[in-house]
């Protein structure tokens, strides 16, 4: 676990932050972090901020450190397979793209090659892929998949449906995969991907258990 991409603030050198990390690390390694605390939602300042003045008047930007003990609970879970299953893919998705946020640009895209990289091995991952791109879709355009949709995505044709069978060829032309993606609103997604985008699936999968 790396130190330098838990912080995305430009500090002087002398702050480093890879003991700290590391003295977590060791702490949660194996452990759960809910056994070890309270709940931090309901406690103030549990991350720390930092103001930053825009423009020299009343304009102001946060900047934040996550707390090292969620930071380094949240890389745990994030990179243990058990909790990539198809039925959280989209919660995964959606925790990994609000933890990339407290991340410089350059080592976003190394965390999720590695995650890609690490995915790659199993077979039968298209589904994963698909949530994949969308983290890395509004920032990094070049990242390549080999699911056929996730290539409808990023504008290069890939075969959906066969469609050797119909001999009509205006029926061909009419079952055309690219037009399943809306452009417009794929230009619109954010970073952070939103309980909304998800939400409708996880009540599907309640009422499906009866939840």
């Amino acid at each position: 676990m790396k130190a330098d991409s838990y912080c995305s603030v430009d500090l002087p050198p002398y702050f480093v932050f890879d003991n700290l990390i590391a003295k977590v690390h060791e702490q949660l390694d194996g452990k759960t972090l809910a056994n070890l605390s309270n709940h931090p939602r309901d406690y103030d300042d549990v991350n720390y901020t930092i103001l930053n003045n825009k423009d020299g008047k009343y304009a102001w930007r946060p900047f934040q450190l996550i707390h090292p003990a969620l930071y380094v609970s949240l890389v745990h879970y994030m990179t243990e397979d058990a909790h990539w299953n198809p039925r959280t893919y989209a919660v995964c998705a959606a925790i990994l793209s609000k933890l990339l946020t407290f991340l410089k640009t350059d080592n976003k895209k190394i965390v999720l090659e590695k995650i890609q990289r690490k995915f790659k091995k199993i077979p039968n991952t298209g589904h994963l892929q698909i949530w994949l791109q969308r983290i890395s879709q509004p920032e990094f355009q070049d990242m390549q998949y080999d699911e056929p949709l996730c290539q409808l995505v990023a504008g290069q044709p890939a075969t959906i449906w066969n469609v050797d069978w119909i001999s009509s060829n205006e029926l061909k032309q009419a079952i055309d995969a690219g037009s399943v993606i809306d452009k417009d609103r794929l230009e619109k997604v954010e970073p952070i991907i939103t309980s909304d985008e998800f939400e409708l699936f996880i009540r599907k999968q309640l009422e499906e258990y009866g939840g």
